[in-house]
């Protein structure tokens, strides 16, 4: 049985695969604002298209940054909380 850094390493686990399972808030969320972009770009013109486009692109890198930074603060605590459990 290979150890759970072996199988990180070896790309084994990776949480960025995982699919929502049967999630409906997210898909209602996902499903809005891909109708009100849509709606969007048929009400403005070509250059307001591309910065609503990079709004939401910018959107987007800010909740890839925010949620790197939990995980990684996750794994921290999660760690600290190991190491006082061994400690006991």
């Amino acid at each position: 049985m290979r150890s759970i850094l072996e199988e990180l390493f070896l790309g084994a686990i990776n949480p960025n695969l995982e699919q929502f399972k049967d999630n409906e808030p997210y898909t209602k969320a996902m499903e809005t604002i891909q109708a009100n972009q849509e709606l969007l770009m048929e009400h403005i013109d070509e250059e307001s298209g591309k910065l609503l486009l990079q709004m939401a692109d910018a959107f987007s890198e800010v909740l890839s940054i925010v949620s790197i930074e939990r995980f990684t603060e996750g794994a921290r605590i999660g760690g600290r909380l190991v190491q006082a459990l061994l400690e006991e």
